[in-house]
């Protein structure tokens, strides 16, 4: 979550000045976050800003979320042309948890669309399990921890995680320690 707040917020920074961010690899560790990014002059793409940004609707009793865009965009065919028009959307909902009929809060503003660069992932993972990077110390390590990211790209249509251990409470089962589920060294 902190690594989507913070990318909101140099997103709407750059774009004052008419500019946009594309976000390449982002990583947190202990108390720190780290982002990777290339920030580009595009005026044209800062309109588009407006469907990376959301909001989040969360139920604290059975963490069901929503997440709304700030805008969605319409396009109109008008003789030989298409006027493209954005259209703000409605970001306070029923106030009420379609699954169990909770109240449901309201979370944001975050960065919704995706933090990583799937290629820039797919090399890293060949150069660290090429030879020329073997004699690094934490060469497993890293590898591993770009792994997890990758696998968990594929999972980029769920952008916020959700707390197993209360899962597992939920469902009457003992929570499984986290070294089981993925590789932590």
């Amino acid at each position: 979550m902190a690594k989507r707040i913070a990318l909101y917020s140099i997103s709407t920074s750059a774009s004052k000045y008419k500019k946009t961010i594309i976000p390449l690899f982002s990583f947190n560790a202990d108390f720190y976050i780290r982002l990777f990014l290339v920030v580009k002059d595009s005026a044209e793409e800062c309109k588009n800003m407006a469907l990376r940004h959301g909001y989040m609707l969360h139920c604290r009793n059975c963490q069901n979320r929503i997440i709304t865009p700030l805008a969605h965009m319409e396009e109109k065919q008008k003789r030989d042309r298409t006027i493209t028009k954005f259209k703000f959307n409605n970001i306070t909902g029923t106030g009420q948890c379609d699954v169990c009929d909770s109240s449901m809060c309201l979370n944001g503003p975050f960065w919704i669309d995706s933090m990583y660069d799937e290629k820039l992932l797919d090399t890293l993972i060949n150069e660290l399990n090429s030879e020329k990077y073997q004699y690094l110390k934490y060469n497993k390590r890293i590898l591993s921890f770009i792994t997890n990211i990758k696998e968990e790209y594929k999972l980029k249509d769920h952008i916020f995680s959700y707390d197993y251990s209360r899962l597992c409470m939920e469902i009457t089962l003992s929570a499984p320690k986290l070294s089981i589920i993925k590789y932590i060294d």
